[in-house]
């Protein structure tokens, strides 16, 4: 069959509490989203890899908290019209600007004048995060983390399940139970995998097979 063009629409992600699964992996962290309202401060880091499902886990909290998401890009606090009647989420801590750290302090000191609740995530820890303004780096260290661990074998495969039903795409038992035997044990692997195979489908305009799953994952090794 002729190739097509591969035309890479963004998939629509599931983000409600049923498509959130629980491993060891990710337990602690979604304990500490169920009983947010103790968190220490009213103030949390969730800190995990790419894929790992920190933005889901955000939504959900989002959800419950009635919060309202900010972009770290274009923070602005100085004119003092923020409104900070909602708990505030911010994601993606590690790309923060240095021009925009002054802003994030600023965020911080008003959250904590409003006694208002506000979650932050992002990749690796605050210490790599390469934050230059020692105030701002020492208030983030004192935040409480949530640590997503590296997946276990359980969540590793939920998260490419969901991935391919975000993406429509519907897996045969064999090719499933080949790719989690046999793929690289990140979040940032199976997203990979799962991008690259979507394209694959819709390239050739076909079901995946086990002989596009070897193939990918040749390439990927």
């Amino acid at each position: 069959m002729a190739e097509q063009l591969a035309l890479d629409f963004p998939c629509q992600t599931a983000f409600g509490e049923e498509d959130y699964f629980v491993s060891s992996a990710n337990r602690f962290a979604v304990g500490l989203i169920e009983n947010w309202a103790e968190w220490p401060d009213k103030r949390l880091v969730l800190l995990g890899e790419r894929g790992s499902g920190k933005t889901h886990l955000a939504r959900i909290w989002a959800d419950r908290a009635g919060a309202v998401f900010l972009d770290i890009q274009t923070l602005d606090v100085s004119d003092g019209q923020l409104d900070l009647t909602h708990p505030v989420v911010l994601e993606n801590l590690e790309n923060l600007p240095r021009a925009q750290e002054q802003q994030m302090f600023h965020l911080l000191n008003l959250c904590a004048q409003a006694d208002q609740f506000i979650l932050l995530t992002g990749r690796g820890s605050v210490g790599n995060w390469g934050i230059q303004l020692p105030d701002l780096e020492s208030r983030l260290r004192q935040i409480t983390p949530a640590k997503i661990d590296a997946p276990d074998d359980d969540l590793l495969l939920a998260v490419m399940m969901k991935q391919f039903q975000d993406r429509q795409i519907a897996l045969s038992p064999k090719v499933m139970g080949f790719l989690s035997k046999r793929m690289v044990r990140s979040f940032e692997a199976v997203s990979e995998l799962v991008a690259s195979l979507d394209h694959i489908s819709l390239q050739e305009h076909s079901k995946i097979t086990l002989d596009h799953a070897k193939r990918i994952l040749a390439e990927m090794s």
